[in-house]
């Protein structure tokens, strides 16, 4: 089964969106960059 989540932020939340990213990938999420830096697509594995 297959579950993605999009996760939006506002303004400059880079440093948050890698914190999440990371946080993601350690619990064995594959994130991938979206066409908008503000956007992140997350496909579970």
């Amino acid at each position: 089964m297959k579950k993605e989540f999009k996760v939006l932020l506002i303004d400059d939340e880079e440093r948050i969106l890698k914190v999440i990213g990371k946080s993601l990938e350690d619990e064995g999420f594959k994130v991938i960059n979206a066409n908008s830096k503000m956007k992140r697509t997350v496909d579970k594995q």
